[in-house]
């Protein structure tokens, strides 16, 4: 995955499961992870959906999940560059 300088690629994936969570209102983020990987901690989970709900980040339900990791990846790339 691109910018792992920014979030891991576990991150990213994450991410991406749970903003496809919210769009599908699942109640867990991750059911269509390998199953060969643990599960991610459910405080790793809040910390994303109270990330992705920010209104910086801009989402809105529906958005394609890529959609908002390429939005919140911009923001940080943006907050970084202001230090």
């Amino acid at each position: 995955m691109a910018d792992e300088h920014l979030l891991s690629a576990g991150q990213q994936e994450l991410s991406l499961a749970v903003v496809e969570a919210l769009n599908h209102d699942c109640d867990h983020p991750c059911q269509g992870a390998r199953r060969d990987h643990p599960p991610p901690d459910s405080a790793d989970i809040e910390a994303i959906v109270r990330i992705v709900e920010l209104d910086w980040i801009g989402y809105t339900p529906g958005e394609k999940p890529a959609v908002i990791l390429a939005r919140l990846l911009d923001r940080i790339e943006e907050t970084l560059g202001d230090h």
